[in-house]
């Protein structure tokens, strides 16, 4: 899947706004303003159909990955307590892939489009 370019429709845009689809982008921003406050948090991601044209809003979920300092993990419940999703979310996190496996990996970092990295 080739990430795409929307227009945004969006107050104060997040890193490559352009390339997740309007009708997630609010969510992505929420998304970003919530874990931009945790130290720990390196790297956002979006991947998956919220940046391609094949996108649909009833049907599609939004697909998240979260590279967090070794060791570190996040709480999906305070995660999901604190921000507003419109769709379904699949949480990853670099901690989880990382026992996972290196293909989820290289593919999220190949295909996604960040959108946060901390300076």
């Amino acid at each position: 899947m080739k990430t795409a370019k929307f227009p945004v429709i969006i107050n104060n845009p997040f890193l490559n706004c352009n390339r997740i689809c309007a009708y997630q982008q609010e969510t992505v921003r929420n998304i970003v303003d919530y874990l931009k406050k945790d130290n720990h948090v390196l790297k956002v991601i979006i991947f998956g159909s919220s940046t391609t044209h094949f996108y649909q809003p009833s049907k599609s979920d939004l697909d998240l990955y979260i590279e967090v300092e070794d060791g570190y993990k996040i709480s999906q419940k305070d995660f999901f307590k604190n921000v507003k999703v419109k769709n379904d979310c699949d949480f990853l996190t670099s901690y989880l892939v990382n026992k996972e496996s290196d293909f989820y990996k290289k593919e999220i970092l190949e295909k996604g489009v960040v959108v946060y990295v901390r300076k």
